[in-house]
């Protein structure tokens, strides 16, 4: 039972009944429209070259290392799915893994790759850790499982050497089912675990990726824990585990697992939609004020305390992030509306329209895929679809995108361009900064 995969695709059916009560968002009432804060300056307008440096084979999603792109879903002949390192100026592939791929002489095989949590943009996300530098130390997470004849009694994470393939090591998780990576940051690995039993409970693990894999701490409950920001973990208590039935946003202390606040109560439901070290966006129905369970709204909260810093208006959002920068970015159900927030001292909401999405069917679905160096890569999937750079402004810094920008770093961008037959095909472009004219 994969009742996780695809967190958007699921948020969007959520966001889809949000929306139907949903109102515009408001704008900022300032005729020389909205400014930004604390001295920023608008990111500047960005090239990708004409033709790709080189583009793969069908695909789910990517993220850039250095002068690697790690490759999720790049499918072989025979149809398995499978992760691949490759090298980003040329495309040459390092190696590979598919489904069921034996990774050491105790019968551990590959089961799975995809980050889960939310905001992570477009595309199922592999998640890496980290050498602390820029050598070939760095790995790439997996589920992995020991079968023994037909069955399988052993399930955990393990990590897969960036260079070659070859497995670090392996985490057993004891009791696990079935493993749901969810977020990996800081040395920290976010996992979430079902039980053989079909019972609402899982167990959420925080893991030390500097010691292969060591549990920090283990909580198993109600709630599905879903993204590392900072100290903070974040999730949702569920009332069943689905993603289609009542939740309640909520933390817990990144050290020691305690549960620091939640949402409950104040809300018919509360949706996490992304997050960075000190802010999420937060979907909600029936704010406690209003009584009226289909009441929708988007808020924004202190990760620390739960506390609500800004009212985003009553629509429902669809968001993603850069915890780098640490940077929110979120589109309004009509999708030209464009709402950031950088956490930290001048972190008031900023809201635009965004010309480069404006127009358009009713039934387009507007997303935002990737939030990097300030600027923000949208796309409107419809009968012909429109990929888009813009900054925290609104303005456009790059129109008519080769596809749906999954990752940008070092001078490159990694995109899903949508085939003929409807499938996504990876590429590599060359990106540079431009000056604004």
């Amino acid at each position: 039972m994969d009742v996780l995969r695809g967190r958007q695709r699921a948020g969007a059916a959520v966001a889809g009944v949000l929306a139907v009560a949903a109102v515009t968002l408001a704008l900022v009432d300032n005729a020389r429209g909205p400014s930004l804060g604390g001295g920023e300056r608008p990111a500047k307008p960005v090239s990708l070259g004409r033709e790709a440096l080189w583009s793969g084979k069908q695909a789910e999603g990517a993220v850039l290392r250095g002068r690697s792109v790690v490759v999720l879903g790049d499918r072989s002949e025979a149809g398995s799915m499978r992760v691949a390192v490759r090298d980003t100026e040329t495309g040459e592939e390092r190696w590979t893994r598919r489904d069921e791929a034996r990774l050491d002489e105790d019968g551990a095989r590959l089961m799975s790759v995809p980050a889960e949590g939310p905001g992570a943009g477009s595309g199922d996300r592999p998640l890496l850790v980290d050498d602390d530098g820029d050598g070939d130390g760095w790995g790439v997470l997996v589920e992995y499982a020991v079968r023994s004849r037909k069955t399988y009694p052993e399930h955990g994470v393990a990590a897969l050497s960036g260079k070659d393939g070859r497995l670090l090591w392996k985490r057993a998780l004891p009791g696990a089912h079935d493993v749901h990576l969810m977020d990996a940051r800081d040395g920290r690995i976010l996992v979430v675990a079902e039980g053989e039993d079909l019972v609402d409970e899982v167990t959420s693990y925080l893991l030390d990726a500097d010691r292969e894999g060591r549990t920090l701490w283990r909580r198993k409950s109600h709630d599905v824990m879903l993204g590392l920001a900072g100290d903070v973990v974040l999730g949702e208590r569920r009332w069943a585990f689905s993603l289609t039935k009542r939740a309640a946003v909520l933390a817990r202390d990144a050290r020691t697992g305690k549960r620091l606040w939640d949402l409950a109560g104040s809300y018919h439901e509360s949706r996490l939609q992304a997050a960075v070290p000190g802010r999420a966006v937060v979907n909600t129905l029936g704010a406690r004020e209003f009584g009226d369970p289909e009441h929708p709204g988007s808020l924004v909260l202190d990760t620390a305390t739960g506390r609500k810093t800004d009212d985003l208006g009553r629509d429902s959002l669809s968001c993603a992030a850069d915890a780098r920068a640490p940077l929110l970015a979120c589109l309004g159900s009509d999708g030209a509306r464009l709402v950031s927030v950088r956490a930290g001292r001048h972190d008031t909401p900023v809201r635009a329209r965004s010309g480069a999405l404006e127009g358009g069917e009713s039934y387009d679905v507007r997303t935002v895929g990737a939030v990097r160096d300030g600027r923000v890569y949208v796309s409107s999937d419809a009968t012909f679809p429109r990929r888009a750079a813009v900054d925290r402004l609104g303005g456009t810094l790059r129109d008519r995108l080769p596809g749906r920008v999954l990752d940008v770093a070092g001078g490159y961008a990694v995109v899903l361009a949508e085939g003929r037959d409807g499938t996504g095909r990876i590429a590599v472009h060359r990106v540079r900064e431009q000056e604004r004219p």
